[in-house]
């Protein structure tokens, strides 16, 4: 997974290789500007699909997948001292969920992936205090893999999905203040595990894929 800093670089961390047998616990520091990578401290724990926040002078590395299943595990990486240290676990076990950054307070992660099915719950990190908290309001569908977009200050744009059978047209408005949620009009094409980025009043949707077997 990588996350772009505000300084033009992007920090790359974890993954699994091409046969399926190794998860990384590698960390990288891409600049963009130098066209140049160096290596970072390694993770705590060797971890893939997990989700990526930024906040401050930190990283946050939450969920995902190691090679003995779905974790709870999370932590956090210092930029300025180039260290991860461990943070509280996530009450629900997930993988392959967007996480969102809310008024540099707190951290939502929606949905995912449990080990056995999709899930539908939002959890909210406070990250003065360390604490994950699940919130009362669920999430409509129970998917991972979908896509998370800050358009304002307090509003996510979230799309698509793979639920239990395949990817997902769906799409719809997050309101981080008030917890309500409003549909929109669906994509033209089910996808998952892609990427959405917000632009100009308009929000690009790249790559993903349509269904799978699993």
């Amino acid at each position: 997974m990588a996350i772009g800093l505000n300084d033009g670089c992007i920090l790359i961390t974890g993954g699994l290789n091409s046969s399926f047998t190794n998860v990384s616990g590698q960390a990288y520091m891409y600049d963009t500007i130098n066209e140049s990578a160096q290596e970072k401290a390694m993770l705590l724990q060797s971890r893939y699909t997990h989700s990526l926040a930024h906040s401050g002078n930190y990283v946050y590395a939450i969920g995902g997948r190691s090679i003995n299943g779905v974790l709870d595990g999370c932590e956090r990486y210092s930029i300025s001292l180039n260290k991860w240290e461990g943070i509280a676990k996530l009450n629900q076990k997930r993988c392959t969920m967007p996480a969102i950054v809310f008024e540099e307070s707190y951290i939502y992660v929606f949905g995912g992936y449990e080990g056995s099915g999709r899930i539908d719950s939002i959890e909210q990190y406070d990250i003065t205090n360390d604490v994950w908290s699940v919130m009362s309001v669920k999430f409509p569908l129970s998917v991972e893999a979908e896509s998370g977009t800050l358009i304002s200050g307090n509003e996510v744009v979230i799309l698509g999905g793979h639920d239990n059978s395949a990817g997902t047209k769906d799409a719809m408005i997050l309101n981080l203040e008030n917890f309500s949620f409003v549909k929109l009009a669906p994509m033209p094409y089910s996808r998952f595990l892609h990427c959405a980025q917000y632009y100009n009043n308009s929000i690009y949707v790249f790559g993903g894929a349509t269904n799978c077997s699993c």
